[in-house]
């Protein structure tokens, strides 16, 4: 039985491959873009990028997609919390917390969460950092719903609700009331359930800034 992480990647595949074959969001990204559209096309594995918006003009645009209904937030990061950050307190704090390693709980201020974001959302490779990102609801296996938003504005968003201290709450450290961090798990037959997962819940703020495609 896949776990839910596995369940939602799954899902998320899904609706990439569905951006990148329906005429419809061909359609939808033409007329938002304002260009005519020659392909969309998968990113590669593992980039921040998920799907590329070809334009005849010979332009691109790179979009990360985020699917579902966000009921516990989207994951958007997961790595080795030693290349999470350079803070050591907030390396402290991470154990103490998501691992639940014990010990103090450092104080950590809003610079490394502002850093993280970027970390989290745009990722270490320029070359793969999405220009818009983009969320679908799909059913059965059908899309149902797919709207969009700049990265600068979106990520600048988050950025206005960040905590002036990282908020330790059970077993999740909470850098604003939309991004938590919290171990991956997985169950058994994952290989790095102490991998630290970055997440994001879908706040009514942050929604308003997505454009409906349809």
């Amino acid at each position: 039985m896949l776990s839910k992480n596995a369940q939602t990647a799954r899902l998320g595949f899904k609706a990439e491959e569905v951006l990148t074959t329906l005429p419809a969001v061909t359609a939808a990204f033409a007329a938002y873009f304002t260009k005519a559209v020659k392909a969309v096309v998968k990113a590669p594995h593992g980039k921040k990028t998920d799907v590329i918006v070809q334009f005849a003009d010979g332009t691109s645009v790179k979009i990360q997609n985020k699917n579902g209904d966000n009921q516990r937030g989207f994951s958007v990061d997961r790595r080795d919390g030693v290349d999470l950050t350079d803070s050591a307190a907030c390396r402290g704090l991470i154990d103490a917390v998501c691992l639940k390693k014990g010990g103090p709980r450092p104080t950590v201020a809003s610079e490394t969460s502002l850093q993280m974001v970027d970390t989290c959302f745009l990722g270490d490779d320029a070359t793969w950092t999405p220009d818009f990102i983009t969320h679908t609801q799909m059913k059965d296996g059908a899309l149902q719903h797919i709207a969009i938003c700049p990265m600068p504005t979106f990520v600048a968003a988050l950025k206005e609700e960040i905590y002036a201290e990282m908020v330790p709450k059970r077993t999740c450290v909470h850098l604003s009331p939309s991004i938590y961090l919290q171990r991956k798990g997985g169950g058994k037959t994952d290989k790095r359930p102490d991998q630290i997962q970055t997440k994001w819940k879908q706040g009514s703020a942050v929604e308003k800034l997505f454009t409906s495609l349809f």
